[in-house]
């Protein structure tokens, strides 16, 4: 029903977890999984009418007794296949705590999983879940998504300013090759954009 493709690798298949006497928990484990960037989880059969497969991913060597998880999406009947990028969580500071430890949001799958089936390998879990369940669960924010965020909010904002800025240049007489923008104007397009955010806080998102 569901199926893995890790880069460069063969396709792989699903196991049901032990003891799930609901088979609706599927695992299965990868191999040298600092060499991964990005994975591939598809739908191979249609999912019963209202049901989604969430997508779990573990590192491996989360120095706990229960392997950490980490949401990543889920797979619908509309949205069969997906591709997620694979980020190396942080690990603390030893003088922080245990050298071992990750930090990274946590997801219910823990009790869906329990311990990665050998804490050498890394591991995609998929849980089938009510659609309405999985909508509820929130992805976790990475520091690369966030800053790819960050930066193209940037440089949208400083293309706006000097746009609009610049539109209102005035040369100077004393140098025609000197120009000045007039402070009212820089006030004006401070206080346009402040009310966009705070009226849409994504409008940057689909300006050119």
């Amino acid at each position: 029903m569901i199926g893995l493709i890790v880069s460069g690798r063969p396709a792989q298949s699903f196991e049901s977890v032990p003891g799930d006497a609901t088979q609706t928990r599927f695992i299965s484990t990868i191999t040298d999984a600092d060499s991964i960037n990005h994975i591939v989880v598809f739908l191979s059969q249609p999912l019963p009418e209202g049901v989604g497969a969430g997508v779990h991913f573990s590192w491996p060597g989360a120095g706990s007794a229960a392997q950490e998880w980490t949401y990543l999406g889920c797979l619908t009947n509309a949205k069969p296949s997906a591709i997620y990028k694979i980020v190396k969580p942080k690990r603390l500071d030893p003088a922080e705590g245990s050298g071992d430890s990750i930090q990274q949001p946590q997801s219910p799958a823990i009790v869906m999983f329990g311990g990665a089936p050998n804490p050498h390998l890394a591991a995609v879990g998929v849980s089938l879940e009510p659609l309405t369940a999985l909508e509820s669960m929130q992805l976790p924010p990475t520091d690369a998504v966030q800053k790819t965020n960050l930066q193209e909010f940037c440089g949208k904002m400083l293309d706006s300013f000097v746009n609009y800025a610049m539109s209102f240049a005035v040369a100077n007489p004393a140098n025609p090759n000197d120009v000045y923008v007039p402070m009212k104007t820089i006030t004006g397009w401070f206080e346009k954009y402040k009310r966009r955010l705070e009226t849409d806080p994504n409008f940057w998102k689909s300006s050119s």
